[in-house]
């Protein structure tokens, strides 16, 4: 996104005040990712990245322009700027990676497993405690 404005006061037909602002913000990220038994990552890997970026810019000028009789002018401006940039990146890799779901669902079907032969008094329920 990029944003600006600008304002003029004129104080007098020889004094003038201007103020002028710009932003210019964006944010970019990505994300790579690479399967199990992959050629490249056998064991998988992921990789992400994301950026922040913000630059402000602003302008105050007071310019003044006087005549002092017929052959002698006064031209003079003053000013302040401020800039301001702030910048903010992360990124992040993985690789072995394990699938939480995969384990998440091969326990829950071990825990239905224990909980059938629960309910059909074939095994004590000290044993499922153990189990988790």
């Amino acid at each position: 996104m990029i944003g600006n404005l600008s304002f003029l006061y004129e104080a007098t037909n020889w004094l003038s005040f201007s103020y002028r602002a710009g932003i210019d913000w964006f944010t970019r990220g990505s994300k790579n990712y690479f399967a199990q038994h992959s050629n490249a990552y056998p064991a998988g890997y992921v990789a992400v990245y994301r950026d922040l970026n913000q630059d402000i810019n602003s302008d105050l000028i007071m310019s003044i322009k006087k005549s002092l009789g017929q052959s002698f002018f006064f031209t003079g401006t003053l000013g302040n700027n401020v800039y301001r940039s702030f910048s903010n990146s992360a990124s992040g890799t993985a690789t072995e990676l394990i699938f939480l779901t995969f384990i998440i669902s091969e326990t829950h079907h071990q825990l239905r497993q224990v909980k059938q032969l629960m309910k059909r008094e074939q095994l004590p329920s000290s044993v499922i405690w153990d189990f988790l």
